[in-house]
């Protein structure tokens, strides 16, 4: 199972402090966020209904220099997001006890002009105002909710005053402390659960509930609850945002949503998909150029891509016009205001993403055969701007087609952005109501229920709604680990061993990504027929008579059994050659043989936690450096066993007449 990489992150805005419900009952605003890798959306609960980018508020584009937040996997969206508790940029663990990358110089020059402490006032109070129509509007507290374990958290500390301001201190002391810093208020099963939850087999889980929670509740939570003639269903959720791609599985049945299956899919985003468009208008060493020294109007041009590839869905004469020429003038000799990208071409380029997510659908399939229940599945939501692009709604279709969903028609295709934003302006709702609590022994259940519910205890009256994971819905553990006093010593005691090793966590997640990432370009060159693998198979298994054999010119016959008998010139020199094409092709083989290897080991230790647990950050430098030399070391080989035939030929020609 490949670890998600973070690119999406839910903001839950809900009031909870009964002062500043008081003073601004009439001014706030129940508001819900989601900054994706994209774009930022605005959800709002207004008097039971829920809207979308209110009055007031608009849709943001997260791609300009100006702006607080940027996009993608070059400036990489979580690194804004550990901004609201940065303490050291190569602090393995930002305050909040969430794992991010270091952040680049870059980064922090995005959002240095951004401080949630500047929210926090003398009283410990946090609050988020915004300028609607030239007035000041107070909107609620701040509840963070990314990853999940940010409404997890929510749920387990203690609800004082000075809450916030207390964890505001946490990056504050770690950077002068180190270590991890918990506040004094917190009691042992609050800093027992707050520690396990930070332990490495949680991460993913946070990212994918994070993201499928909003979108199942927006989904269908009201129709399970109080529809009175509503009935057991499945629904099936692509979450497909600019910078991640992950599938759900969702049941619905009366009072209770069950995720039953959850899965990223990696290498497939819609970053990817404009990326492989903008390799149709320009050459690759522009876009490595731009990359480099002209970042803002690489995004910019990536912009430009991206509101255009959903043309390419309604082209009907195969080809689109774009113009680049306000961002780069020239490529070459060629002129970027008429620019022509054909959709067989854009498609070719897709074929390895397109494949990958044909084998996600297949995967997620067959585990849905596997439920052997009755439960209908009803609804096919495809979430996320990446999802607008044609191949994938029609690899989409197919996959369901086949668990005998036939309808024409995508749910929601044209309003793939809202569920997220919307459903987490429903949870800000239910948490103003205090109608949603977190089972403090499983990670992946949620109960909602109509009255208030007693914080410290586990309420399971038939009105209560719950939200669960499916029993090996996913491959990590779900339950957490209670403190007891009598095992403090040995709690105390792992706890010390996990976080020694928080550091090299975060650099093994940070590598993971990196390798996963290389050897997906491979493939990609490898199903193109550019890498040096493709070519060089025709060299690879062979005898060296075959090889040899194949470079006869002209259709000259020649005499094998002289050349290998010889005594003189011409047998020195075949023995000479032939020796130089085995070493050479034998060096070709490693090669091969140490990507395959490479391959296989990252493989293995994404998919075994005892693996990724015991895995150094040297191990996976070392892999890393092996990644990047095999392609270089396989071309040199490559080029060696060629000049070699080539010389072969050559001298067959001269000698063996």
């Amino acid at each position: 199972m490949v670890y998600a990489r973070i690119h999406q992150i839910t903001f839950i805005l809900t009031q909870y402090n009964d002062k500043i419900k008081k003073n601004y009952r009439n001014m706030t605003r129940i508001i819900g966020i989601d900054i994706g890798g994209q774009t930022l959306y605005i959800g709002e609960w207004v008097e039971g209904d829920l809207t979308l980018n209110p009055e007031g508020f608009s849709k943001i584009v997260l791609n300009d220099y100006q702006k607080k937040f940027s996009v993608g996997n070059q400036v990489n969206i979580c690194g804004h997001c550990s901004a609201k508790y940065y303490s050291d940029p190569k602090s393995a663990v930002c305050g909040c006890l969430e794992y991010f990358r270091s952040l680049s110089e870059e980064d922090m020059r995005l959002v240095k002009d951004w401080n949630p402490c500047d929210l926090v006032n003398e009283n410990g109070e946090i609050s988020f105002a915004m300028k609607i129509n030239g007035k000041e509007q107070k909107l609620s507290s701040l509840v963070l909710a990314n990853f999940y374990f940010e409404y997890a958290l929510y749920c387990i500390m203690r609800k004082d005053s000075d809450l916030y301001a207390q964890r505001l201190e946490i990056p504050k002391r770690q950077s002068t402390e180190g270590g991890v810093w918990v506040p004094d208020t917190f009691g042992p099963n609050e800093i027992a659960k707050l520690r396990t939850l930070t332990s490495w087999s949680n991460y993913k889980q946070f990212f994918y509930l994070k993201s499928c929670l909003a979108i199942a509740l927006e989904n269908g939570f009201y129709e399970c609850t109080h529809d009175p003639a509503f009935q057991p269903a499945r629904h099936i959720i692509v979450d497909a945002g600019a910078t991640h791609m992950t599938l759900f599985v969702v049941c619905y049945s009366k009072n209770k949503i069950c995720i039953e299956y959850a899965r990223d899919v990696p290498g497939v985003c819609g970053r990817l998909f404009t990326e492989k468009m903008m390799e149709c208008l320009v050459s690759k060493e522009t876009i490595e150029r731009l990359k480099r020294e002209e970042r803002k109007n690489y995004l910019h041009i990536l912009d430009v891509c991206e509101k255009k590839k959903c043309d390419l869905n309604a082209s009907e004469i195969g080809e689109i016009d774009v113009d680049l020429s306000d961002y780069i003038e020239f490529d070459g000799d060629q002129d970027m205001s008429f620019l022509q990208v054909k959709i067989d071409a854009f498609s070719s380029r897709c074929a390895p993403l397109v494949a990958r997510f044909r084998a996600a659908l297949q995967e997620m399939c067959e585990a849905i055969r596997g439920f052997h229940d009755s439960t209908p599945l009803v609804k096919v939501l495809p979430s996320g701007g990446a999802m607008r692009t044609c191949c994938l709604q029609q690899e989409l279709k197919r996959a369901v087609q086949s668990l005998g969903w036939n309808q024409a028609d995508l749910m929601h295709t044209l309003n793939m952005d809202e569920p997220v934003a919307l459903g987490a302006a429903t949870l800000a709702h239910l948490l103003e109501q205090k109608s949603v609590k977190l089972d403090k022994s499983v990670l992946g259940t949620l109960v909602f229920s109509e009255d208030s519910v007693d914080w410290e205890s586990f309420s399971t009256k038939e009105s209560d709604v719950e939200i669960c994971m499916r029993e090996n819905a996913m491959e990590v553990e779900t339950h957490l680990s209670i403190m007891d006093s009598r095992d403090r010593a040995a709690f105390v005691k792992t706890v010390d061993a996990i976080h020694a090793k928080e550091k090299i966590f975060f650099e093994i997640g940070s590598l993971l990504n990196e390798l996963t990432r290389i050897s997906f370009e491979f493939e990609d060159k490898e199903a193109a027929g550019s890498l040096a693998f493709e070519q060089g198979k025709p060299f690879l298994g062979k005898t060296l008579r075959e090889l040899i054999g194949e470079t006869t010119c002209f259709g000259r016959k020649i005499n094998w059994e002289r050349l290998q008998t010889s005594k003189g010139k011409n047998g020195r020199w075949y023995a000479r050659w032939v020796e130089a094409l085995r070493v050479y092709q034998q060096a070709l083989e490693e090669q091969e043989a140490k990507f395959v290897s490479a391959k296989d080991e990252l493989k293995q230790i994404r998919n075994s936690r005892a693996r990724r647990e015991a895995v150094t950050v040297e191990k996976l430098e070392d892999l890393k450096k092996c990644f990047e030399n095999v392609e270089s070391e396989y071309l040199k080989a490559l080029d060696l066993v060629k000049w070699v035939i080539e010389s072969v030929n050559y001298q067959i020609l001269r000698r063996s007449g």
